[in-house]
């Protein structure tokens, strides 16, 4: 989806990096040795995690911040509205 949202991106040259971890290169998922899948473990674990995707286009640069609201946020603020 987000090489969609760049009309002429070429997916084959996406790469696409979990905190340290290298997971997708030139569009196609990274095969991790035991080392890297703990590391991958760990980095997923932690409260913060940074992802890049690099979009092999220059040096154009854009930060998006996000949140995963799980089921128990969502209904807490449901609650008050309605």
């Amino acid at each position: 989806a987000a090489g969609q949202a760049v009309p002429d991106a070429d997916p084959g040259q996406l790469d696409l990096y979990i905190e340290d971890v290298q997971v997708a290169s030139g569009g196609t998922a990274v095969a991790l040795d035991d080392g890297g899948r703990r590391r991958l473990d760990e980095v997923m674990s932690a409260p913060e995690v940074e992802l890049r995707l690099d979009l092999s286009r220059g040096g154009e640069e854009a930060e998006i911040f996000f949140c995963d609201l799980g089921h128990g946020y969502v209904s807490l603020n449901s609650e008050y509205s309605t």
